[in-house]
């Protein structure tokens, strides 16, 4: 049986650590999906031609400068929706012990801190037998799954609304460019 637990743990351990290395990687992209978008506002912003020419036509005032600007307003609509979406990929999600069967007491930083003391979070530790360590372990990579769900929930949203706006950016370049002024 103790052979049984302890090999458990190692299975626990190894679903811990592949699963935690998918949390820099969401954060990364997230980083880059922001970077993304920013730079496109960018290029439309810095773009002498595209400014130029939006100006003209927009205090023109035809037909053609509401559908430019409907389309400006969306392209800015979805980057915001987009960059607010990454955002929420890396913002920090504290563990919540509520609602679970069995709540992990040693597991978490909040857990750690509440020790108050390093000696004792030790004393805590050493009183843990294997299947308290097992039951630690569980809670732990069932929190770290609900954590990377949730990213990467918001990691897709991003990724989907960053490449409907490169759509929408390349649509307002094109227009904006083939405009006879």
């Amino acid at each position: 049986m103790e052979k049984e637990v302890k090999r458990q743990i190692g299975y626990q351990y190894q679903v811990y650590s592949s699963s935690q290395s998918l949390v820099p990687l969401a954060d990364a992209k997230a980083g880059a999906i922001i970077g993304a978008n920013l730079a496109l506002v960018a290029t439309l912003i810095n773009a002498p031609f595209f400014y130029e020419k939006f100006s003209k036509v927009t205090a023109a005032g035809d037909g053609r400068a509401s559908a430019l600007i409907l389309l400006a307003f969306i392209f800015a609509a979805v980057s915001i929706i987009s960059i607010l979406s990454a955002v929420m990929v890396l913002y920090p999600r504290p563990s919540k012990a509520g609602g679970k069967i069995h709540p992990a007491r040693l597991t978490y930083f909040e857990h750690i801190f509440a020790c108050h003391s390093a000696e004792r979070y030790l004393s805590r530790v050493n009183d843990l037998d294997d299947a308290a360590i097992l039951q630690e372990m569980c809670v732990q990579n069932y929190e770290l799954s609900a954590i990377l769900i949730a990213k990467y929930k918001m990691l897709k949203t991003s990724l989907t609304t960053f490449l409907a706006n490169m759509v929408i950016w390349a649509l307002l370049i094109f227009k904006v460019f083939n405009l006879n002024l």
